[in-house]
């Protein structure tokens, strides 16, 4: 497969929460790249949005169904009060708090709710995932964070 990144000079030295990129990456690779014939695309792209940073991680894969998509985005919009109902478990990453969530959203999609949980918990209201496709047309997740200079501690909720 091909990778293109493309990242905006000024964020080099931005903070980012550790392995927060890495499970969108492999969702991009394993479900949406895998097993799709012919030439393949995963794109990587980091920007300035104002005072946020935009990481997208797209793929030309196989896509995701309506109805499949329609739930990710539901448990997506419910992981915010997943993450505060459980938010002293989800801190010390314990797994049977991930696993109870994960069952109560379906079992599906616990890489990209895990990563949103995690980034409502340490940024707040506003920033996490959002998630577009269509089938056999790929997939693009966007990661919003605030921009936070090298040595700027993140902002509590």
């Amino acid at each position: 497969f091909k990778l293109v990144l493309s990242v905006e000079p000024a964020l080099l030295d931005a903070k980012v929460p550790r392995l927060i990129v890495q499970p969108l990456v492999e969702n991009a690779l394993s479900h949406g790249l895998e097993g799709k014939p012919g030439n393949r695309t995963l794109r990587i792209a980091a920007e300035l949005d104002g005072r946020d940073i935009s990481i997208v991680i797209a793929d030309d894969g196989m896509g995701i169904e309506a109805e499949k998509l329609a739930s990710i985005k539901e448990n997506l919009a419910k992981a915010e009060q997943d993450a505060l109902d459980f938010s002293v478990d989800l801190a010390q990453e314990s797994p049977a708090a991930l696993k109870t969530i994960s069952e109560r959203n379906g079992g599906s999609g616990i890489g990209l709710l895990n990563t949103h949980r995690r980034l409502f918990l340490i940024f707040g209201k506003g920033y996490g995932l959002t998630i577009r496709s269509a089938a056999g047309a790929g997939t693009a997740v966007t990661l919003r964070i605030p921009y936070l200079p090298e040595g700027r501690e993140p902002c509590s909720r």
